[in-house]
Protein backbone atom coordinates (compact mmCIF):
# COMPACT_ATOMS: atom_id res chain seq x y z
CA UNK A 1 0.00 0.00 0.00
CA UNK A 2 1.38 3.20 -0.98
CA UNK A 3 -0.27 6.49 0.56
CA UNK A 4 0.16 10.18 0.06
CA UNK A 5 0.57 13.24 2.29
CA UNK A 6 -3.53 14.24 1.28
CA UNK A 7 -4.36 10.40 2.19
CA UNK A 8 -2.93 10.31 5.82
CA UNK A 9 -3.98 14.06 6.16
CA UNK A 10 -7.83 12.51 5.33
CA UNK A 11 -6.88 9.60 7.64
CA UNK A 12 -5.84 12.32 10.53
CA UNK A 13 -9.30 14.02 9.82
CA UNK A 14 -11.64 11.13 10.37
CA UNK A 15 -9.95 9.92 13.60
CA UNK A 16 -9.76 13.35 14.75
CA UNK A 17 -13.67 13.76 14.43
CA UNK A 18 -14.54 10.29 15.07
CA UNK A 19 -12.04 11.85 18.64
CA UNK A 20 -14.18 14.85 18.58
CA UNK A 21 -17.40 13.30 18.42
CA UNK A 22 -16.70 10.70 21.14
CA UNK A 23 -15.88 13.82 23.44
CA UNK A 24 -18.43 15.65 22.56
CA UNK A 25 -21.59 13.23 22.43
CA UNK A 26 -23.49 10.63 24.25
CA UNK A 27 -22.06 6.92 24.14
CA UNK A 28 -23.61 5.24 21.32
CA UNK A 29 -24.27 8.28 19.48
CA UNK A 30 -22.70 7.04 15.55
CA UNK A 31 -23.47 10.22 13.53
CA UNK A 32 -21.77 10.10 10.17
CA UNK A 33 -18.70 8.39 10.73
CA UNK A 34 -17.65 5.35 8.01
CA UNK A 35 -15.02 2.75 9.45
CA UNK A 36 -14.59 2.32 5.71
CA UNK A 37 -13.02 6.10 5.41
CA UNK A 38 -10.22 4.89 7.82
CA UNK A 39 -6.91 3.78 5.59
CA UNK A 40 -4.94 3.34 8.88
CA UNK A 41 -6.26 2.56 12.21
CA UNK A 42 -4.49 4.40 14.61
CA UNK A 43 -1.95 7.17 14.88
CA UNK A 44 0.97 4.85 15.55
CA UNK A 45 0.40 3.37 11.60
CA UNK A 46 -0.02 6.93 10.59
CA UNK A 47 3.10 8.30 12.59
CA UNK A 48 4.79 5.83 10.65
CA UNK A 49 4.07 6.31 7.47
CA UNK A 50 4.94 9.84 7.77
CA UNK A 51 8.57 8.69 7.94
CA UNK A 52 8.06 6.07 5.30
CA UNK A 53 7.11 9.00 3.22
CA UNK A 54 10.30 10.62 4.34
CA UNK A 55 12.32 8.20 3.28
CA UNK A 56 10.25 7.26 -0.12
CA UNK A 57 9.84 10.98 -1.38
CA UNK A 58 12.23 12.44 -4.17
CA UNK A 59 11.17 15.95 -4.26
CA UNK A 60 12.28 18.13 -0.37
CA UNK A 61 8.65 19.75 -0.42
CA UNK A 62 7.08 16.72 0.51
CA UNK A 63 10.30 15.44 2.69
CA UNK A 64 9.79 18.44 5.11
CA UNK A 65 6.56 18.45 4.85
CA UNK A 66 6.38 14.73 6.11
CA UNK A 67 8.75 15.87 8.69
CA UNK A 68 6.64 18.54 9.82
CA UNK A 69 3.85 16.71 10.68
CA UNK A 70 6.02 13.96 12.20
CA UNK A 71 7.51 16.47 14.78
CA UNK A 72 4.05 17.57 15.30
CA UNK A 73 3.16 14.33 16.07
CA UNK A 74 6.17 13.70 18.65
CA UNK A 75 5.22 17.08 20.38
CA UNK A 76 1.30 16.51 20.54
CA UNK A 77 1.94 12.76 22.19
CA UNK A 78 3.28 14.89 25.26
CA UNK A 79 1.82 18.10 25.28
CA UNK A 80 -2.06 16.88 24.88
CA UNK A 81 -4.20 14.05 26.11
CA UNK A 82 -4.94 10.93 24.01
CA UNK A 83 -9.01 11.93 24.80
CA UNK A 84 -8.32 15.14 23.05
CA UNK A 85 -6.43 14.44 20.21
CA UNK A 86 -6.59 10.63 19.41
CA UNK A 87 -3.13 10.23 19.48
CA UNK A 88 -2.55 7.36 22.33
CA UNK A 89 0.75 6.04 21.17
CA UNK A 90 3.57 6.36 18.88
CA UNK A 91 6.84 4.11 17.80
CA UNK A 92 9.63 5.39 20.42
CA UNK A 93 12.03 4.31 17.55
CA UNK A 94 10.25 6.51 14.89
CA UNK A 95 10.29 9.46 17.69
CA UNK A 96 13.89 9.74 17.96
CA UNK A 97 14.63 8.80 14.19
CA UNK A 98 12.17 12.15 13.44
CA UNK A 99 14.35 14.12 15.94
CA UNK A 100 17.46 12.75 14.13
CA UNK A 101 16.47 13.93 10.79
CA UNK A 102 15.65 17.42 12.38
CA UNK A 103 19.08 17.48 13.94
CA UNK A 104 20.46 17.15 10.53
CA UNK A 105 18.28 19.79 8.97
CA UNK A 106 18.78 21.93 11.25
CA UNK A 107 22.65 21.33 11.08
CA UNK A 108 22.87 21.22 6.92
CA UNK A 109 19.91 24.68 7.38
CA UNK A 110 16.95 23.01 5.51
CA UNK A 111 14.87 25.02 7.61
CA UNK A 112 12.19 26.55 6.11
CA UNK A 113 10.41 30.26 7.89
CA UNK A 114 7.40 27.61 8.76
CA UNK A 115 9.25 25.08 10.66
CA UNK A 116 11.43 27.50 12.68
CA UNK A 117 8.35 29.06 14.01
CA UNK A 118 6.78 25.77 14.65
CA UNK A 119 9.45 24.30 16.40
CA UNK A 120 9.81 27.34 17.79
CA UNK A 121 6.65 27.42 19.51
CA UNK A 122 6.90 23.69 20.12
CA UNK A 123 10.11 24.42 22.07
CA UNK A 124 8.16 26.26 25.20
CA UNK A 125 7.46 22.84 26.49
CA UNK A 126 10.84 21.68 26.44
CA UNK A 127 10.35 18.82 28.31
CA UNK A 128 8.07 17.34 25.46
CA UNK A 129 11.67 17.48 23.28
CA UNK A 130 13.91 17.23 25.54
CA UNK A 131 13.39 13.68 26.84
CA UNK A 132 14.70 12.54 23.44
CA UNK A 133 17.52 15.64 22.52
CA UNK A 134 19.08 16.20 25.56
CA UNK A 135 22.61 14.60 25.37
CA UNK A 136 22.23 13.20 22.15
CA UNK A 137 20.96 15.65 19.58
CA UNK A 138 23.23 18.80 19.87
CA UNK A 139 21.72 20.99 17.54
CA UNK A 140 18.14 20.64 18.73
CA UNK A 141 19.16 20.77 22.22
CA UNK A 142 20.52 23.81 21.98
CA UNK A 143 17.60 25.56 19.89
CA UNK A 144 15.06 24.31 22.44
CA UNK A 145 17.11 25.79 25.57
CA UNK A 146 18.06 29.25 24.05
CA UNK A 147 13.74 29.88 23.26
CA UNK A 148 12.72 32.69 24.57
CA UNK A 149 10.00 31.21 26.32
CA UNK A 150 7.56 34.36 27.04
CA UNK A 151 7.12 34.76 23.44
CA UNK A 152 4.21 34.39 20.99
CA UNK A 153 6.12 31.73 18.63
CA UNK A 154 3.76 31.92 15.32
CA UNK A 155 2.41 34.39 12.70
CA UNK A 156 -0.75 36.08 13.69
CA UNK A 157 -1.93 35.60 10.15
CA UNK A 158 -1.50 33.19 7.15
CA UNK A 159 -2.16 33.19 3.72
CA UNK A 160 -5.88 31.55 3.63
CA UNK A 161 -5.51 28.00 3.50
CA UNK A 162 -1.94 27.69 4.47
CA UNK A 163 -3.04 24.34 7.21
CA UNK A 164 -5.85 23.01 4.94
CA UNK A 165 -5.52 18.98 4.25
CA UNK A 166 -2.03 18.83 6.21
CA UNK A 167 -3.41 16.16 9.02
CA UNK A 168 -3.85 17.10 12.63
CA UNK A 169 -1.27 19.45 12.53
CA UNK A 170 -3.01 21.81 10.09
CA UNK A 171 -6.32 21.34 12.65
CA UNK A 172 -4.21 22.56 15.38
CA UNK A 173 -2.17 25.77 13.71
CA UNK A 174 -5.92 26.62 11.89
CA UNK A 175 -7.01 26.89 15.72
CA UNK A 176 -4.33 28.65 17.38
CA UNK A 177 -3.74 31.24 14.59
CA UNK A 178 -7.52 31.61 14.57
CA UNK A 179 -7.83 32.44 18.78
CA UNK A 180 -4.82 34.37 18.28
CA UNK A 181 -6.29 36.88 15.67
Amino acid sequence: MTLTLAALSDNEYEIYKRTQQQLNSNVGAEGDLQDDKLILDNYKAIHRYYLRIFYEAQDEATKLEALKRLVFLNWNLIVETDWLTGIDALDELVINEAYSILERYMEEGKFDVELSWMLSHYAVWDYAILQYAEGKLPALTRFVETIEKNKKKFPRQLPAGTFDNRGQMGIYWNLMIKTEA
